[in-house]
């Protein structure tokens, strides 16, 4: 792989930190109505960008989607163990829902946005295994 495609899957990586990191600041803060909405559309671009991060690595051309699922089909047609993530369904709403004032949707809970915020960790663990085989990674951003 040459180095300007290593760059570049850095690149999208990057743009995944900062949507966790904006999520670990909202969490960690000290408001008391926090906006929860914002937290599962940062975990799902977080989400969203590792696994792009993942498909380029792999060589898989995909669309321009918000869809995780698609993303992860599109990957295990290399690698099965993304079916592993199918959890991550759950984000795909996120995507666009939460960043309007739609009347069919509900503002997410405590609860729900605490479990987004760990399926894009768990989403950022697997991808980062095998894009930096070796490194050392909690599950959390850095």
């Amino acid at each position: 792989m040459n180095e300007e495609i290593l760059q570049y899957i850095q690149a999208w990586i990057q743009k995944a930190e900062h949507d966790l990191k904006t999520v670990e600041i909202i969490l960690g803060s000290q408001e008391e109505n926090k906006p929860y909405d914002t937290v599962c559309f940062h975990c799902q671009q977080a989400a969203e960008k590792y696994l792009k991060a993942y498909l380029i690595f792999l060589d898989k051309d995909f669309p321009r989607t918000h869809n995780i699922v698609r993303l992860i089909e599109i990957g295990a047609e290399t690698d099965k163990n993304l079916y592993g993530l199918s959890k991550a369904e759950v984000l795909t709403s996120f995507a666009a829902d939460a960043r309007y004032p739609e009347p069919y949707f509900q503002m997410p809970s405590r609860e729900e946005a605490e479990s987004a915020f760990a399926i894009a960790c768990e989403i950022k663990k697997f991808v980062l295994q095998r894009v930096n085989p070796g490194a050392q990674r909690t599950g959390e951003s850095e």
